[in-house]
């Protein structure tokens, strides 16, 4: 999908793709650098969200009888997406965000009240964290939390507990949750930039 108004959307793909994958092939040599420090007779547990054929090769590097568990594909190598996504992209300039994210989020139910699942909000910084929730308290989400790690573990903890629960619906957080977390009933996950990217 190419968003309206910018003529350079391939090629910043292109770029943050090849950005992605320098970094990529940079942490696979740290990988290799590291393992060749190791003693031979080791157990080696490698865990990737993807498993692309450099990975596979480094398996089989750094693993006498790799044994692939798979979960959620099939017995092919291409990853295939969740149907019941739906992407939406918008490129906007720093002054239209807030105004759109609050209109996203009035669509989806969230600053009225009638949406009872959950929405989490990525942001780059810890400080912007701080200031959305602030923001969307003013505007109607009253229940709105932050985690990232300016905040004690405790507050970490409490914000995560709430909103698995139900009574914070909606999360603003850095990258740190998005490490993984297991929280059901989640309709809604806005990035108003990619992370680590921009």
């Amino acid at each position: 999908m190419r968003p309206t108004g910018c003529s350079t959307w391939d090629s910043r793909r292109r770029w943050q793709r090849d950005s992605l994958w320098v970094r990529a092939e940079h942490e696979l040599r740290q990988v290799d650098d590291v393992a060749s420090e190791l003693p031979e007779v080791r157990q080696t547990l490698l865990l990737s969200a993807t498993w692309s054929p450099e990975l596979e090769s480094l398996a089989s590097h750094l693993q006498s009888s790799p044994v692939q568990l798979q979960v959620g594909q099939d017995d092919t190598s291409e990853a295939t997406p969740c149907v019941n996504i739906t992407q939406n992209v918008q490129v906007l300039a720093e002054q239209h965000k807030l105004p759109a994210l609050l209109r996203v989020l009035k669509d989806h139910g969230f600053l009225t009240g009638r949406n009872t699942s959950k929405v989490i909000i990525f942001s780059n910084t810890k400080k912007g964290c701080d200031r959305l929730v602030q923001q969307l308290q003013f505007h109607g989400c009253q229940d709105a939390d932050a985690i990232h790690a300016n905040r004690t573990q405790w507050e970490r903890e409490e914000a995560l507990a709430k909103f698995t629960d139900g009574r914070c619906r909606c999360l603003v957080a850095t990258d740190v949750a998005a490490r993984g977390i297991d929280v059901k009933d989640i309709s809604l996950v806005v990035l108003p930039c990619p992370l680590a990217l921009v």
